[in-house]
């Protein structure tokens, strides 16, 4: 007999409840949020760094800094973009007919925020965080000048083509 007034108590709990649910006005805020975030990082290769036909034989040969024959590429980020930029140069040339034949070879970078003013260019370690500089126009948008520049010595070795690859990574930071 006890359970039936522990019962009517629960119902009637309930329908308390229920009807204090119903009498209060719903409201709900909702807010939807779509973000992309694009990097934009563009390339752009103004000159690349080429050694001409040398003869065997020749010694050190060389594309000196401030040549125009060093290579020159540009890359536009964001200003004060932190980067993390690591250079992979070769130490070496090989022959596309025979890998084990090579020319040694001295290969540098620097970077800078003018072409014109390369002058004020300062070296590129292996690997280092740079932050953009503005460089003026009132642009959000900063460009970055990487100039390739070194020497080969080309001693008694067979006439060919030989070649190898520098990598230039960058990493958002």
């Amino acid at each position: 007999m006890m359970s039936k007034p522990i019962n009517i108590l629960k119902s009637a709990a309930i329908g308390i409840l229920l009807a204090g649910m119903v009498a209060m006005p719903a409201s709900a805020q909702f807010l939807q949020l779509n973000l992309h975030v694009d990097s934009h990082l563009s390339v752009k290769e103004s000159r690349l760094l080429k050694f001409k036909s040398m003869p065997v034989n020749s010694g050190q040969q060389a594309i000196e800094w401030g040549s125009v024959n060093m290579g020159t590429l540009s890359i536009s980020v964001l200003q004060y973009q932190a980067l993390y930029v690591k250079f992979d140069k070769p130490r070496v040339l090989h022959n596309v007919n025979n890998d084990n034949v090579t020319i040694p070879d001295e290969l540098h970078a620097r970077y800078g925020y003018s072409r014109r003013d390369y002058k004020k260019a300062q070296a590129l370690p292996d690997k280092s965080v740079l932050t953009v500089q503005p460089n003026g126009g009132g642009s959000p948008w900063s460009s970055i000048y990487f100039f390739l520049y070194g020497s080969l010595n080309v001693q008694d070795i067979p006439a060919g083509i030989y070649t190898n690859h520098m990598v230039l990574t960058i990493n958002y930071l």
